[in-house]
This record gives structure tokens, C-alpha cells and sequence, in this order.
């Protein structure tokens, strides 16, 4: 009775470790682990492109005087608003105010001269030619006060438009020449957005007018939360030689609640299937997504099925790379979730827990 019983104990014994071993070598489906999704189709994506973009003035003037004189009053500083009709600069305004005096009183002589001989012809006592000459002397009288009217006004350079002094070109009490450029004034009541478009994009661009509602959207770097959008305004027709680009410029009604000058970069967001007028139905994805396949060394993506739980492998063609990602010009839709983190240790069939992404984490 001994031996049959040891005999089954070391049977149970041998049978608790197969199990054990079979447990061990058993997949583990029932593992579920997390994964950073991301949703292709995204506001950063699809045929959104980003353009590095330079504010310019909407309006500009060299403002000069017309006149000569020596410069009596210059109290500005670069960087000052202005409104319309301020006085920028004055000559002195002496001789110019002399030159008017003169003027007025030749004029007055010249009105009582030309009353007096209208009574007389009328009484036949001058003849018509002498009657021609006093009106031609008062004509000459009133065409001398105009002029010496203007030459006054023109000591004075006043604002044509709201703006603010970007250059002062000379300092007070100076002798100015005509023509001489004294100040650079900036319009502030809109605000023009310059970008260089690749000759590319610009061969492929549309002939036909761009839709009413075309609004590229604006962002500032040093506000990203901000965004406002600009109207397209013009387009260069000769290529720069340096950058082998285009430049193309949009206009913004300038905020109120911020301070926006030229010279400030930022960055436009244009969509290019308005620009080309075509349906491009391409993606952009992140790099960190992308990985080779073995064996045929073709692109594939690690796409999440929401319906399974379920990741597995799609091949993908690729298109241009771009500061936020790599085109995808086939393989995906809009609305596709992808791996974006860890993907040499996912397997095809693999259950995942999906995590958002965002971009930078």
C-alpha cells in the first residue's frame, strides 16, 4: 500500500508543474496597456500649413516740406502715436508770415483799384483797356495771396492719418531743403502680414478669385493663445532672388486690447486646398508614429480600433516632411487613432488602453 500511494503523489506532483510551466509559456491576452493615441485629422494637420510671417505697415509716408526753411518745432520721438491732423513739424514761419502780409495788403489795394475803375467806366470816363489792365493787376493780386497762403500753410507738416513716428531723419533747428525727408509716418488702423510662398505652391495656386470668406488665421508666438484672422490682399508677380520664394501679403484689422506694430513675426496658418483649389486629403501625423517594416522596409503606423480595444499594423505613403510632422498622403483617414509612443514593444493584436496626446509630450 506504501508504494501505490507514493507513486500518486509524485504523479500529482509532476501534473501541478506542467500546469504551472503551460501557465507561464500562456500569452497574456488578458494584459491591457496604455498607449498615447493621436487623431489624425487634428487642427494641425490635414492641408493646414504654417508660414513664418513679418508685420508691415499698411500705410507709410516719408513726410517732407515743400519749402525751405529752418525747422522751429520737431517735439516727437520715434514710437509716438499720432492722430490724424496733429502737428508734426513747423519752419519758422516769420518770412512766410511777412510774404502773406504783403500779399493781403496788395491785394486790398488792388480790390479798391479795380471797384473804383468799374464805377468809372461805368460813367465813360476811363477807357475798356485801362479797365482790363486793373482787372488783370487784381487777378495777379489773388493768385499772390494763394500763394502766399500756401507757402504758409506749407511750414507746417501735419498727419494725414492715425499712426505712430517709425524714423526721424533730422533734428530740431535745422535748415531743411524741400523735399528733404524729415520723418517716416505708420499707419495703425490695419496691419499688413507678409509671407514667402514657395514657387511650388505658387505654380499650383488657383487662377480664379479666392472665396469671399478666405481667412487665413494669425498667431503671435509671444501670445499663442491669440488668434485673428486676415484678408488676403496681394501677391508678388517677380520671384526673390535670394529665397527662390514669393511674397504674399494679407491685411489685419489691428486689435485693440493689444499692441501690434511692424516687425513683429508670427505665424500664418493657411489652408492650401482653398489656396490650389483642389482636395488634397492629405494628413500630417507625428514623426514619433512612423516606424519601418521588416522584411519589405515599407512605412507603417500602429492604428488603434476603438470597437476591438485592438492596435494593428496599416502601411502608409508618405509625403513631405513639415515642421509639425510627416505628410501622409495615403493609408489613413481623418478621424484614425495612432500609437505615438513606445512602439517596439507592441505586437499585432495587442489590447491598449488609449491616453491622448498632446503635442511636446
Amino acid at each position: 500500500m506504501v508504494k501505490p500511494l507514493l507513486l500518486l503523489m509524485l504523479m500529482g506532483v509532476g501534473l501541478l508543474g506542467c500546469e504551472q510551466q503551460v501557465a507561464e509559456n500562456k500569452p497574456a491576452k488578458d494584459i491591457v496597456r496604455p498607449a498615447k493615441l493621436y487623431t489624425v485629422g487634428a487642427a494641425d494637420s490635414g492641408s493646414i500649413r504654417k508660414f513664418p510671417a513679418t508685420t508691415l505697415a499698411n500705410q507709410s509716408v516719408d513726410m517732407s516740406f515743400r519749402i525751405p526753411g529752418q525747422l522751429d518745432t520737431l517735439d516727437l520721438v520715434e514710437g509716438q502715436e499720432v492722430s490724424k491732423g496733429d502737428l508734426l513739424a513747423r519752419l519758422d514761419q516769420r518770412d512766410a508770415k511777412s510774404r502773406l502780409q504783403d500779399a493781403q495788403a496788395n491785394h486790398e489795394l488792388a480790390l479798391a483799384n479795380y471797384d473804383r475803375t468799374t464805377k468809372l467806366l461805368q460813367r465813360k470816363l476811363v477807357s475798356k483797356s485801362d479797365y482790363d489792365l486793373v482787372k488783370a493787376q487784381l487777378k495777379t493780386a489773388e493768385a499772390a495771396l494763394e500763394n502766399a497762403k500756401n507757402s504758409l500753410d506749407y511750414t507746417e507738416l501735419r498727419a494725414p492719418f492715425d499712426g505712430l513716428i517709425g524714423r526721424l531723419s533730422v533734428k530740431n533747428f535745422q535748415y531743411i531743403q524741400p523735399q528733404q525727408p524729415i520723418l517716416l509716418l505708420l499707419g495703425t488702423k490695419k496691419i499688413d502680414v507678409r509671407i514667402q510662398v514657395p514657387e511650388e505652391l505658387y505654380l499650383n495656386a488657383r487662377r480664379d478669385p479666392l472665396p469671399d470668406d478666405f481667412s487665413p488665421e494669425l498667431r503671435f508666438p509671444a501670445n499663442p493663445t491669440r488668434k485673428f484672422n486676415v484678408r488676403f490682399k496681394e501677391f508678388a508677380s517677380e520671384i526673390d532672388p535670394s529665397t527662390q520664394s514669393y511674397a504674399v501679403t494679407f491685411t489685419l484689422d489691428a486689435p485693440d486690447d493689444i499692441w501690434v506694430v511692424p516687425g513683429m513675426a508670427a505665424e500664418l496658418y493657411i489652408d492650401l486646398d482653398i489656396i490650389t483649389g483642389k482636395n488634397t486629403n492629405q494628413f500630417v501625423i507625428p514623426e514619433t508614429a512612423l516606424m519601418t517594416r521588416d522584411g519589405d522596409g515599407k512605412a507603417v503606423v500602429w492604428r488603434y480600433d476603438a470597437d476591438s480595444g485592438q492596435i494593428k499594423t496599416v502601411e502608409v505613403v508618405l509625403g513631405k516632411m513639415r515642421s509639425s510632422g510627416v505628410e501622409v498622403i495615403s493609408g489613413l483617414r481623418a478621424g484614425d487613432q495612432v500609437v505615438v509612443a513606445g512602439l517596439d514593444s507592441l505586437t499585432e493584436g495587442m489590447a491598449v488602453k488609449p491616453l491622448s496626446w498632446e503635442r511636446g509630450i
